[in-house]
């Protein structure tokens, strides 16, 4: 039987249930000799995405277009499920545009915020967007659960808000 979702995070904590202990991700640290693999579970990746999501929703980031661009890598796939789990839109941008391409393409979302790979952080922040780069502090502080306090409970996210 097909298995129905009523919307993207419905969706998104039902995989982190029925396939918790699945590896969704495996992460590469490293390069020659120092190679070693990570496993992200599902669980783990739902867990940072609801993390994610609710600092964006505490921060009301949730109410403003958000920009996500950077190389393929695990913390573009949670950002760009983060924004879309707290109800917000969300902009991929293509990482083989020019500046003046991202520019104009900025103007027109009118993205305030920006998740990106490390090597947009500058374009974004002379364009007066707050930029927090994939693998960064901000990006830790924002996504890790280490770093939140014991009593830290998600927000309340409406999948039903209206926009």
């Amino acid at each position: 039987m097909k298995e129905m979702y009523s919307d993207f995070r419905t969706l998104t904590d039902g995989f982190s249930v029925r396939y918790a202990q699945h590896t969704a991700f495996k992460l590469k640290h490293g390069k020659g000799a120092l190679v070693s693999y990570e496993n992200k579970t599902y669980a783990a990746f739902s867990a940072d995405i609801r993390h994610l999501a609710t600092v964006i929703t505490q921060n009301g980031w949730h109410k403003e277009t958000i920009a996500v661009i950077g190389k393929n890598c695990y913390e573009w796939m949670v950002a760009y499920f983060a924004v879309l789990y707290a109800g917000g839109t969300v902009t991929p941008f293509d990482k083989a545009l020019t500046e003046t391409e991202l520019a104009r393409q900025c103007d027109t979302a009118k993205a305030k915020i920006a998740f990106c790979g490390e090597e947009y952080a500058g374009f974004f922040e002379s364009c007066n967007i707050y930029t927090i780069p994939f693998k960064s502090k901000k990006w830790e502080d924002a996504v890790s659960s280490d770093n939140s306090p014991k009593d830290f409970s998600y927000a309340d996210i409406d999948p039903n808000r209206a926009s």
